[in-house]
């Protein structure tokens, strides 16, 4: 039996926030001049590497001439993300949106790791698994490095 993953936008990992992070949201045209001075509060609901879902009481359209700079805090940290609204939909106080981000490898890298801490805090007791994991991944970009089979079969002989 074969898998058949059609909706490629939910391929990623998200961070899902339990009762939500509050995030400032701003207007910008695509050079980053602002658009106005209000700064709106919104909700997140969940977060990827490559875009976040939030809940906002304002419905913001879904057109590439703008972008919104979201600016939150997670496990202490400070993030700055910019991105386009790609979709909205309504629900009973408001509106959900989905923003895709426009951001360099390194900020990618930071989210991911900014997410990993904020999962481990989430559910502690993955930290074993994870850790294992992460030892898996060393130890394999080692021998590949070394030009030698990620599996092998010994202890390393």
């Amino acid at each position: 039996m074969s898998l058949q993953v059609k909706d490629y936008s939910r391929a990623h990992i998200r961070l899902r926030f339990q009762e939500g992070v509050e995030a400032e949201l701003r207007l910008m045209d695509k050079r980053g001049q602002l658009l106005s001075r209000g700064v709106n509060t919104v909700m997140l609901m969940n977060l990827s590497h490559e875009g976040l879902c939030f809940a906002s009481s304002v419905q913001l359209p879904v057109q590439d001439n703008y972008m919104v700079d979201i600016r939150m805090t997670i496990n202490q940290i400070p993030i700055v993300l910019r991105g386009t609204i790609r979709w909205n939909k309504k629900h009973e106080d408001g509106y959900f949106h989905g923003a895709s981000f426009q951001s360099s490898g390194l900020l990618r890298s930071l989210l991911v790791r900014v997410m990993n801490q904020e999962l481990l805090a989430q559910q502690p007791q993955q930290l074993k698994i994870h850790q294992s994991y992460q030892r898996l991944v060393h130890y394999s970009n080692w021998k590949r490095l070394l030009g030698q089979p990620a599996l092998a079969g010994g202890r390393g002989h």
